[in-house]
């Protein structure tokens, strides 16, 4: 993925105190870097998931927290991923937000 260039600043940010809005833009295009990879970590770890929860046979309460807590993590790393292709798309069709 291409690096991403900061947006101008609106004429409102010299009101702002503390705060490092380039270094942030700077440090959300790093972190664009990692979100093609999320997706297949989050693929693999799934199998483990389902590995030691479902063919172990993990029962209990400690298994059903374990299993409510990655559900919820896997889907929000999802996310991440569609937000980034809608971005994407977004960008390359030439429409601000």
């Amino acid at each position: 993925m291409a690096a991403k260039s900061p947006p101008s600043l609106p004429s409102f940010s010299s009101n702002w105190v503390g705060g490092d809005i380039h270094g942030l833009w700077s440090f959300s295009a790093t972190l664009y870097r990692y979100v093609p990879q999320l997706a297949d970590v989050v693929t693999a770890l799934n199998k483990n998931v389902s590995g030691v929860v479902g063919t172990a046979g993990w029962q209990g309460a400690a298994a059903s927290a374990f299993t409510t807590s990655w559900d919820r993590d896997a889907t929000a790393a999802r996310a991440l991923g569609v937000l980034d292709r809608k971005s994407t798309r977004l960008n390359s069709s030439h429409i601000t937000i």
